[in-house]
């Protein structure tokens, strides 16, 4: 599901304090925080020098997008 997900979501932007923060879907989102509630996907973290958000899911899987 978290591969499906990540690739169409819409982001618009990137906040790279502390902590991270992105524009994901028109809304704010911190990491650690879930961002689709029916897939239980998480907003883990930015990888700065990769320049991609890393995103989870429930099960553990993770995935990574640049932005």
């Amino acid at each position: 599901a978290c591969k499906q997900f990540v690739p169409s979501a819409k982001i618009r932007g990137v906040y790279q304090g502390v902590p991270p923060r992105a524009f994901i879907n028109g809304r704010l989102v911190h990491t650690g925080e879930m961002i689709d509630d029916g897939l239980e996907i998480y907003f883990d973290s930015v990888d700065l020098p990769a320049r991609s958000l890393v995103f989870k899911d429930s099960r553990g899987a993770t995935v990574s997008r640049r932005y």
